[in-house]
């Protein structure tokens, strides 16, 4: 029996073959090692349970390989069992076996010693020696297939044919991988593969890095002896040229007559000559060209298993292996091994990094053997500042690196020693692609590392060119992942970051960025979206945010795109985020007009950037700040209108800028100065529509100046004026909304403007008109939040008609159980404004005011004693 078995040689292995043997043994799959190497496990290496045992029994297993197993004596293992025991239970592990786990020969005084423990301590005690556990492999076909030793692969064992003799090994063997975690069953899953008559071809394919080699070699190492020959070959530069480098051990003299297609039929007629059954790998074949070219040639090797390793995703009819990602808890194990000094209360970073990775193996092991590096005497470079690196800057841009070695791109025994972006850096070279995959890679770079409709690719890319080839193209070459069940598209986050880092002609990019800017446009008086549904939009937002991230050129489309991101998710009732991009809106656009001083574009575009910041402030609650901005924005407005009168964008622009100066101004109680900001205002837009009647943004400006000036004349309670500029308000959107029923904005206008009409009718006394355009003021309010129920401001609006509605039955004083279900209505939707929009003091307001309102009311109409 000893020389049928292959067991381990070290003390890892034969920890994980123990941890084997207790899955088969006691029927438990979910037995595990405990603890973690380099810690006191206190006795236990392993956990398991014995569920042949009734009830079952918790087991607890101790492994002590010994490299020289002769040599330890039998008082040597006796002491050492009890000493294991002991810690065992000091450890607080409550069992019901402990089993002593070695390779260490059998000798019965040993079980008899197991048997006093039994009895002095009152559980199960079991020794494994090197014959218990060549038993427990013999019993599992698993285990057997995995630890069987047939004829050993020697460079000395050879064939003879003829007067020819053949080694076994035709060529280097590939490294055998020291570190080879959770992939296990993969092994056997190959072997069963290859060995079916019809599948004599296997493609093992995944991304780059990934572990597709490490896998092959493992392969190579554990099941080579049931191979005649074996030959690793290496198709960077081609498969022909990897073949041909057998000539040699095949004792081929190349005859320099022939060319080189003839020389590798010569070649093939050799192989194909060997004895059955011989094993040929072919690793980093991927070049799909290669592979179709090849095709043909590899097939006439019927007495060879073909293993392929490759980043094509599916090739012929060759049966393939799919590589995915190690489990989050194989990953850890991973990076554990190679940086011990992780400490298991980072463990939620560790798990953001493998995200941010996309759980690629190797990048995990070389970002591990970085850190054991750098933090060799003291902890120089933290779990926490590599996950800011990787979110900041990327792969390829850490800030502390340092050598380190890796099997990865080696050819042959030797080690590589590089810094890990140089080793990342050349997992992909986009100058394999077509110009055009390389564009398209370029997009997908600037995408989020998840999964993307292809109806949304489709929408994002309406101006590329030959788009569904490309797509497919990049998908066969495992540049893409795509699922076909969900139609989606996914680029792993090291893909993503290799092209990041390599020169790429970026020109879709900007067609990416227009239609973006296209796809987040908005009315601009109401931010609703007129190109997108909220659903989608929410989408392509996200799209806009992390591609945002990797700009690193600002230009006039990335200025324009930071605003319309930022203005979408103000619609939707966030403050921060608008405030961010509205900032970065500024930066940009001040960096552009600093390069261009004379670009007028830019400088309104600055001036529109304080704006915008200036409504966020407001938003707030913070009426100076706001009012800081506003006054930027007028500096430069008025500049650009000053210095082009007759350009209406620019006159257009100090209209607006005298708008917000009399909004906050009577917000902080100067109605004078509002009014005269109003006046202004309205001035500017009677001009510009007098000189374009046929502009609607004109005649819209020119009713909101209209409202202003009523709101301004309602306050100081002069209420005929106001009714005069309400009316006017009503008249011009009236029209508006009748020529174009299906702008939101314009709907939303003359709703307010039968709220203010109503309002100051109230405030006349005459609650009959003031009752119907309360009641028209709630029936476009309600149409427009049923219409788009994510836009905050119309769900705002429903809330105040609702109020208005309220307050004029309450008034009258005809039908207070009906003003209650009112305010009691409006009440519940500020709650939920102000619940999944916090930070609004409008919307606070608000909610405070009905609040208020009810609560009178109960006080009020609590039954008398």
């Amino acid at each position: 029996m000893d020389s049928k078995w292959r067991l381990p040689d070290e003390d890892k292995d034969f920890e994980d073959l123990c941890c084997l043997i207790a899955q088969e043994k006691y029927r438990d799959p979910d037995a595990q090692k405990y603890g973690r190497r380099g810690q006191k496990q206190f006795g236990v290496d392993i956990l398991t349970v014995d569920r042949t045992h009734t009830p079952p029994q918790k087991v607890a297993i101790q492994c002590k390989f010994k490299e020289d197993p002769h040599l330890f004596s039998v008082t040597k293992a006796k002491n050492e069992i009890q000493k294991e025991l002991e810690a065992a239970f000091k450890g607080q592990q409550t069992f019901g076996k402990f089993v002593y786990a070695s390779n260490i020969k059998n000798d019965t005084h040993l079980q008899d010693f197991a048997d006093e423990l039994a009895q002095e301590h009152g559980i199960d005690v079991v020794v494994w020696s090197d014959a218990d556990i060549k038993l427990a492999i013999d019993a599992s076909d698993k285990l057997s297939k995995i630890y069987t030793v047939g004829q050993s692969i020697t460079e000395n064992h050879f064939h003879q044919y003829g007067e020819v003799k053949i080694q076994q090994k035709l060529n280097t063997s590939p490294v055998n991988p020291s570190v080879f975690i959770g992939r296990d069953d993969e092994l056997g899953e190959i072997y069963n593969d290859l060995h079916q008559t019809d599948n004599l071809l296997l493609l093992v394919n995944g991304e780059g890095g990934i572990g597709k080699t490490t896998l092959a070699s493992a392969y190579y190492h554990r099941y080579g002896h049931h191979y005649q020959h074996l030959a690793w070959v290496y198709a960077d530069d081609g498969i022909a040229d990897a073949l041909l480098t057998l000539e040699y051990s095949l004792k081929i003299k190349p005859d320099p007559q022939m060319d080189r297609d003839q020389r590798l039929q010569h070649l093939l007629d050799e192989l194909a000559n060997l004895k059955p059954n011989c094993l040929l790998i072919v690793d980093n074949a991927n070049a799909l060209d290669e592979l179709e070219n090849n095709y043909a040639a590899l097939g006439r090797l019927s007495n060879f298993h073909i293993l392929i390793t490759s980043r094509v995703s599916e090739f012929a009819d060759v049966r393939r292996h799919a590589v995915g990602q190690l489990s989050e808890g194989d990953a850890k194990t991973l990076f554990c091994r190679h940086y011990p000094g992780h400490d298991s209360n980072e463990d939620g970073l560790l798990t953001a990094v493998f995200v941010a990775v996309g759980y690629n193996t190797l990048v995990i092991e070389l970002l591990a053997k970085n850190l054991k590096k750098l933090n060799l005497f003291n902890t120089r470079y933290s779990l926490g500042q590599l996950l800011k690196d990787l979110d900041d800057k990327g792969l390829t841009q850490l800030s502390q690196t340092k050598s380190v070695e890796t099997v990865y791109g080696s050819q042959g025994h030797g080690l590589r020693k590089e810094k890990p972006e140089s080793v990342i850096a050349a997992m992909y070279q986009t100058a394999e692609l077509s110009e055009v995959e390389q564009q398209l890679i370029a997009v997908f770079s600037v995408l989020p590392a998840a999964p993307i409709e292809y109806r949304h690719v489709e929408t994002l890319l309406i101006e590329f060119e030959e788009l569904d080839d490309s797509l497919d193209a990049l998908r066969q070459l495992g540049w893409l992942d795509f699922n076909g069940e969900d139609k989606t598209f996914k680029c792993s986050p090291v893909v993503q970051q290799v092209v990041r880092g390599q020169s790429v002609d970026y020109g879709y990019q900007l067609l990416l960025i227009d239609q973006l800017i296209h796809l987040l446009d908005y009315e601009k008086d109401t931010g609703h979206l007129p190109n997108s549904e909220y659903q989608d939009a929410a989408l392509y937002a996200h799209f806009a945010e992390y591609f945002l991230k990797w700009v690193v050129k600002p230009s006039y489309g990335t200025s324009v795109l930071f605003e319309r991101t930022g203005r979408y998710n103000e619609t939707i009732g966030d403050l921060n985020k608008p405030l961010v991009f509205y900032q970065i809106f500024s930066q940009t656009t001040n960096e552009l007009l600093k390069r261009d001083p004379k670009n007028q574009e830019y400088k309104n575009d600055l001036a529109i950037s304080y704006e915008k910041q200036g409504d966020i402030y407001s938003a707030k609650g913070d009426l100076d700040r706001a009012l800081e901005y506003y006054l930027k924005n007028a500096k430069l407005s008025k500049q650009l209108h000053l210095g082009y009168p007759k350009n209406i964008e620019f006159k257009n622009g100090l209209a607006i800028c005298y708008s917000k100066l009399g909004n906050i101004n009577s917000t902080k109680g100067d109605l004078e100065q509002a009014l005269g900001f109003y006046e202004l205002y309205a001035e500017l837009q009677g001009q510009l529509l007098q000189d374009n009647p046929q502009n609607i943004e004109f005649k819209n400006g020119l009713g909101i100046s209209y409202s202003k000036l009523g709101d301004t004349y309602s306050t100081i309670n002069d209420l005929e004026k106001a009714l005069e500029f309400y009316e006017q308000f009503s008249t011009l959107f009236e029209q508006l909304n009748k020529s174009y029923p299906q702008h939101s904005g314009f709907k939303n206008g003359l709703s307010v403007s039968y709220s203010k009409i109503g309002k100051t009718f109230s405030a006349k006394g005459d609650y009959d008109k003031a009752f119907r355009c309360c009641a028209k003021f709630a029936g476009l309010q309600k149409q427009l939040h049923q219409d788009y129920p994510q836009h905050i401001g119309f769900k705002n609006g429903l809330a105040m008609s609702l109020t208005h509605l309220g307050a004029n039955d309450l008034i009258q004083g005809n039908n207070k159980p009906r003003a209650k279900g009112y305010f009691e209505q409006a009440q519940k939707i500020w709650q939920e404004i102000n619940r999944d929009c916090p930070g609004y003091a409008e919307y606070q307001r608000s909610l405070e005011g009905v609040t208020t309102i009810l609560a009178i009311w109960k006080i009020n109409n609590q039954p008398k004693n």
